[in-house]
């Protein structure tokens, strides 16, 4: 899945994710799901803080790639209609929730909706391992004013919102980010980075830091790349010149999902 081409403006709290088992899974309280009617923009994912989350023209396929943090190269099976039908959805957490805490929410739709049971595997696949430079990181580390953390049932203000920790800007070929590990940095370069492959945190930094970082839209892995401004560099150039960070080749386990039964979404 390419989200760096549907012009996604994605504004999320990210919170680092904890395996759950899969009978404790979390639920939306409410969610609706509709076959896409083909009139809007293309995929769009809106996660708002205070729990809610909107998505427009997404196929099944995506939609298990988003819930369970995976890549296209991690999933396997499921019949051909979870890559060609398209489909709406509206969900409602009871409480405030960040982006990562919806992801077993989704998992728990993909079950509830879609009949889904999947098999987790270990498999080696390639990666990227990210590395600091020689040179060291070129970021700083957040400093206590610089964000508030998001606490359930706390309204927001009016006027400008407030910045919350953890928070992630992720526009066509820009990245800001407050308050983040370097956890949730590599969670947000596998999903959103258009690299092809899992991305992998070696750097032993620990901390959040607020991150600023400006690469050409399309590191093409398996499809040709568009024009694009030949002033704006790469994702794997970026990182180095903008923070001090690199990103390597190497072959590591990985998670990968085998998709024993899923079905077209049953009524809301």
């Amino acid at each position: 899945m390419n989200l760096m081409r549907t012009g996604i403006v994605l504004m999320v709290a990210v919170g680092l994710a904890l395996p759950q088992a899969e009978t404790a899974r979390p639920k939306f309280e409410v969610a609706s799901v509709k076959p896409n009617t083909g009139t809007g923009p293309g995929m769009t994912i809106r996660p708002s803080p205070n729990g809610r989350l909107d998505v427009e023209d997404i196929t099944a396929r995506q939609l298990i790639r988003i819930a369970y943090g995976l890549l296209d190269s991690q999933i396997s099976g499921g019949p051909g209609w979870i890559d060609s039908d398209h489909f709406d959805l509206s969900a409602k957490a009871e409480n405030s929730v960040t982006f990562e805490e919806m992801r077993p929410m989704l998992q728990s739709l993909l079950a509830d909706r879609f009949g889904l049971v999947v098999q987790r595997k270990p498999k080696e696949l390639p990666v990227f391992t990210l590395v600091v430079a020689k040179g060291g990181i070129k970021f700083a580390q957040s400093k206590p004013e610089s964000c508030i953390a998001p606490r359930p049932h706390t309204p927001l203000p009016d006027g400008k919102p407030p910045v919350f920790c953890g928070s992630i800007q992720m526009r066509r070929g820009q990245l800001d980010a407050t308050g983040i590990t370097m956890t949730q940095l590599v969670k947000v370069l596998t999903d959103f980075g258009n690299l092809g492959r899992p991305v992998v945190n070696t750097t032993d930094l620990s901390g959040t830091f607020d991150i600023h970082l400006q690469f050409t839209p399309y590191e093409a892995v398996a499809e040709p790349a568009p024009p694009v401004d030949a002033s704006v560099p790469s994702i794997f150039t970026a990182l180095q010149e903008q923070l001090g960070l690199k990103l390597e080749s190497s072959k590591e386990p990985v998670e990968v999902l085998v998709i024993d039964k899923v079905e077209r979404p049953r009524g809301n």
